[in-house]
């Protein structure tokens, strides 16, 4: 009871970082990973242009290699998945679409699917002036044998550097 308690006291107050915009909570058996970021186009140009994820999605954090493989149909049970020769990989399922409002997925991402923990994925859309405020936040909880404190940094940089690339896809039409 007071280990869950305690959980619940980080994760919800987490760790801020005002020159960022994101916010951060660890523990050994979970972390959440927030970035908050401002984009140039509206909520729905936004909510749209992460169901073109093979556009803006880094290469490098893809199994095959190529985000080209990779798919996010923008509608509950959608699977953001990647297929490439006879593989093929979940990486999430969508679970709330709200076009222009929320993506919400579920799924373990890279390193993590392997350890049979569970991920919570949103991008949280709303109206600011003639652009977009964007919440992407990233919460995963499972075993602490794990030792998924340690995971975090490492998972928080790889989602940064797409949420980047997503903004610069929204507002430009290319990622790099």
């Amino acid at each position: 009871m007071r280990r869950t308690f305690l959980l619940a006291c980080v994760v919800g107050a987490g760790v801020v970082c005002g020159a960022c915009g994101s916010r951060s909570a660890t523990t050994a058996d979970g972390f959440l990973v927030t970035r908050e970021v401002e984009i140039g186009a509206t909520p729905h140009v936004v909510y749209n242009a992460l169901g073109r994820i093979d556009h803006w999605w880094g290469d490098e954090h893809t199994w095959s290699g190529s985000a080209k493989n990779l798919s996010l149909p923008l509608e509950a049970g959608g699977c953001m998945c990647e297929r490439w020769d006879a593989s093929s990989v979940e990486h999430a399922r969508v679970v709330v679409a709200r076009p222009g409002q929320l993506l919400r997925l579920h799924g373990a991402l890279g390193p993590l699917q392997e350890m049979g923990v569970f991920g919570n994925l949103d991008f949280a859309l709303r109206a600011e002036g003639t652009g977009t405020m964007l919440t992407m936040s990233y919460r995963v909880s499972g075993d602490s044998q794990h030792g998924l404190d340690k995971l975090r940094g490492v998972v928080g940089d790889v989602l940064n550097v797409q949420v980047d690339r997503l903004k610069k896809f929204a507002e430009t039409g290319a990622a790099e």
